[in-house]
């Protein structure tokens, strides 16, 4: 191959390995960064991020801390010394937790022993992500936003309705007054205070009531339908709920949270960070005996603990003590270490920042390591492109003045002319006579004395050996003249 051809592999091959390069490069910062993983993701090493507080754990020689990428329904590694951690869990997907009885967390946690932690994102920024769902989930979830927005969309109407109808009696009545005078306005204005409060009170609007007990029909069928299919939501099946909180206003470095004043004795953290949410838990009155409450601010419980079955279940209303920047400002060991508890292990869940284990081909190659048919495969393609672009055959003046094709056809001449271009290919010019030679020896009824095949090699050999003194066609006049009786 000249070199001129030799010129656009090389470029094309230069380019390849550059946009490989710069491309490994970009990906590598912005995976090394964080910021492609959501808040609180012990992936991600910017100050919203919680690498910090897993590489803390991690550290310590009593502690081993692990990241979870199965999806928590097949779940498999939770034992008596795990504490699983859900980190920054947002508030929208909370009343979206269910679990069924047969749950392989909820098990770990009732029947082996192990630490259930969750806490919610403080929603100190926007989060732009929430956890995936399945589309049996979304389509449950689409249901139920529907008949919501079909509610919502009747009680607008039902309500401009009744200003319509009110206005219009208002309008009415004022039209009477004028007409009957003040003293009949006065009786009516009477008549209408000696009415009781109970008969206003049992007056009832069948349209209103026939529509709400349809919606509520409808609701009623998909919670039954979500509880077979998903379980019921954990929040409900632990009684506790969030309070309502309408106006607050939040203080330069978060509120300073209280804690009970016997939580030396009752093994609970003494100091507690400073709380940077608005969220607060409400803990129904049925269940408050199963709850312990581990601080408080505004009188609400933010960080509260019960025991469940074997095991111990944690929530709290703020994630930002575990971010990187909490910890960069200062952390509180004492409290997060009680919040792991006694365990050994701590598996941070990443499924709910969206990062999981998929079985896919890539992973498939890795685990029967199968670089090598990859490598081959990518051998094969460059080979079938270098072909299409170039001849892979010896080059030859014929091939580059355009008189042979790159497929080894003869352009432009006849048969002859290529069979003498083939010979030029295929038997070197020295040895042309001697395979002529023998060709004919080959032939039906060809004989020949001792004496003439002696002078034939003499003169085969002297032009194999001397072309100079006996060229190609003086030999070739040579042999005719010697065989022309046999010719």
């Amino acid at each position: 191959m000249k070199f001129s051809k030799i010129i656009p592999v090389i470029g094309f091959t230069a380019l390849v390995l550059l946009l490989a390069f710069v491309f490994s490069s970009v990906m590598d910062k912005r995976f090394s960064s964080g910021t492609i993983y959501p808040h609180y993701s012990t992936q991600r090493t910017d100050p919203l991020g919680a690498q910090a507080i897993f590489d803390s754990f991690d550290r310590l020689d009593s502690i081993s801390a692990s990241r979870n990428f199965e999806v928590l329904t097949r779940i498999k590694t939770l034992d008596e010394d795990t504490a699983l951690v859900l980190l920054g869990l947002p508030r929208q997907s909370v009343d979206d937790m269910r679990a069924k009885a047969d749950s392989p967390v909820i098990k770990a946690v009732k029947e082996k022993g192990a630490r259930l932690v969750i806490t919610i994102d403080p929603e100190i920024v926007n989060a732009d992500y929430t956890p995936q769902k399945s589309s049996e989930e979304k389509d449950w979830f689409e249901k139920r936003r529907e008949i919501i927005q079909k509610r919502n969309k009747e009680q607008v109407e039902r309500e401009a309705a009744k200003k319509k109808e009110k206005k219009g009696k208002d309008g009415k009545k004022s039209e009477d007054k004028k007409k009957k005078g003040a003293e009949n306005d006065g009786d009516s204005k009477l008549k209408a205070e000696k009415e009781p409060d109970d008969e206003k009170k049992d007056k009832k609007d069948p349209i209103k009531d026939s529509i709400d007990e349809f919606f509520e029909y409808d609701e009623e069928e998909l919670e039954k339908e979500a509880e077979e299919k998903f379980g019921s939501s954990l929040f409900n099946q632990w009684d506790i709920d969030f309070a309502y909180v309408s106006d607050y206003k939040h203080p330069d470095g978060g509120w300073e949270p209280r804690v009970p004043a016997n939580a030396a004795k009752m093994g609970t953290p003494t100091l507690i960070p400073n709380w940077h949410s608005q969220f607060r838990f409400e803990i129904d009155a049925s269940a408050k005996a199963d709850w312990k409450v581990i601080a408080i601010v505004d009188k609400k419980p933010v960080v509260v603990e019960r025991k469940l079955g074997k095991g111990t279940v944690v929530l709290t209303t703020d994630s930002f003590f575990a971010s990187n920047e909490s910890l960069h400002n200062g952390a509180s060991a004492e409290f997060l270490l009680w919040l792991v508890g006694d365990k050994s292990k701590i598996v941070f869940d990443e499924t709910l920042h969206g990062t999981t284990v998929r079985t896919g081909s890539m992973k498939l190659v890795k685990r029967y390591r199968l670089h090598g048919l990859f490598i081959g495969l990518f051998v094969l393609v460059f080979m079938w492109a270098w072909r299409s672009a170039t001849s892979l055959a010896p080059g030859s003046e014929a091939i580059d003045g355009g008189i042979i094709g790159s497929g080894g056809t003869v352009s432009g001449e006849e048969t002859s002319s290529g069979l003498v271009q083939l010979l030029r290919r295929s038997i070197p010019s020295k040895d042309l006579l001697t395979r002529c030679a023998e060709i004919w020896k080959g032939g039906k009824n060809q004989t020949i004395k001792p004496q003439e095949e002696a002078e034939l090699s003499a003169i085969l050999n002297q032009n194999r050996n001397d072309s100079k003194s006996l060229d190609t066609v003086s030999a070739y006049r040579r042999i005719t003249d010697l065989l022309k009786k046999k010719v």
